[in-house]
């Protein structure tokens, strides 16, 4: 099973193939860089998500599942597994030298920095923009506070 965004019940968890060669995101992201978030950490996520599911009810669920009804650990371990797939998807390799932040990320630039430094992992927080009006929208709640309420815990 995919450990990322559209995965299906079944079997354990596997790493998901990149979608591009570790070298496609240079200049912005070196290959060695991509070589151990992918294949080091995102890897790590994904062994010790296998080993902390056994026995905890929730094997065999997708894994948005599993973020959702996970606590300690187990929650960590899914959550990155997730997050690292979703951000592999995220990126385009012809489209990195050409796209620029949007205006409404470079107004709120700060406050994702101040928030990135105060989650579990790689310090990634997502901004997202909804309907019309566009209202900021950033996950605020540390990982802690958000555990037990899916609806607090946004995957």
């Amino acid at each position: 099973m995919s450990a990322g965004p559209a995965d299906h019940a079944g079997m354990a968890y596997s790493l998901p193939s990149l979608p591009y060669g570790y070298s496609a995101l240079e200049p912005h992201i070196s290959a060695a860089t991509l070589k151990l978030h992918y294949g080091a950490h995102h890897r790590g996520y994904v062994d010790r998500l296998n080993t902390l599911i056994k026995g905890s009810g929730l094997e065999g669920r997708p894994l948005k599942d599993v973020v959702k009804r996970a606590k300690g650990s187990l929650f960590d371990n899914a959550a990155q597994a997730w997050n690292h797939a979703f951000f592999w998807k995220s990126l385009r390799p012809e489209a990195a030298a050409r796209t620029a932040p949007s205006p409404f990320a470079v107004r709120h630039s700060a406050e994702l920095k101040s928030l990135a430094t105060g989650f579990f992992g790689s310090g990634s927080v997502w901004l997202v923009e909804e309907g019309r009006p566009r209202r900021r929208s950033p996950w605020r709640r540390p990982r802690h506070e958000a555990q037990g309420d899916p609806a607090k815990a946004r995957v």
